[in-house]
């Protein structure tokens, strides 16, 4: 169900969850307001929920972490707060996550890099803060966004290299060091 642009506004209502067939239900660019309905976990064939720059409020409702069919959660562009649950990973088959541009804090979940089906992730433009997890570099995502947060960068381990004489290092020994430290990737 497509009612994208139609200046729709209040809130979503909680009926919405009788739809049992529904796949496909876009509702961005209204004014929708208030918060997500937890009963929309109860739409057990939805696959794309798009409820993109409305004006809804609250937090993301754990229940539409454990919707095993949904593939694309769109939700960029309201004022939707909270933080991002560790309970993530529980779509198995998501694909697109955008949370852009809401008023989400907290920090990164540890267990981001375990979620394998991720091709879009942006979490942009939101309050979340502290470290980025190590192991968000497991990830195989075509897009990743977190710029426009208070986030920071760690180098945990010291690493000396040596490279041997090659054609790269002109036939010099030549050794790579990395080291510990951190940086705010905001002002990189």
């Amino acid at each position: 169900m497509d009612l994208s642009d139609n200046q729709l506004y209040g809130d979503l209502p909680l009926s919405i969850s009788k739809l049992k067939q529904l796949e496909f239900l876009n509702l961005k660019r209204n004014q929708l307001t208030g918060p997500i309905p937890t009963t929309l976990s109860q739409i057990p064939n939805l696959k794309t929920l798009d409820l993109a720059q409305n004006k809804l409020i609250g937090e993301i409702p754990r229940l539409l972490y454990w919707n095993e069919v949904l593939q694309y959660l769109g939700l960029r562009g309201n004022m939707l707060t909270g933080t991002l649950s560790h309970d993530i990973c529980q779509l198995t088959g998501l694909w697109y996550f955008d949370v852009r541009g809401n008023n989400l804090t907290g920090t990164i979940p540890d267990s981001i890099g375990n979620c394998t089906s991720f091709e879009i992730l942006d979490i942009s433009y939101n309050q979340i803060s502290g470290e980025i997890p190590y192991n968000i570099g497991f990830l195989q995502v075509a897009t990743l966004s977190l710029q426009g947060n208070r986030l920071f960068e760690c180098i945990r381990s010291i690493q000396r290299k040596k490279i041997s004489r090659n054609k790269a290092t002109r036939g010099e020994d030549k050794a790579l060091v990395s080291y510990d430290g951190c940086w705010d990737i905001n002002r990189l």
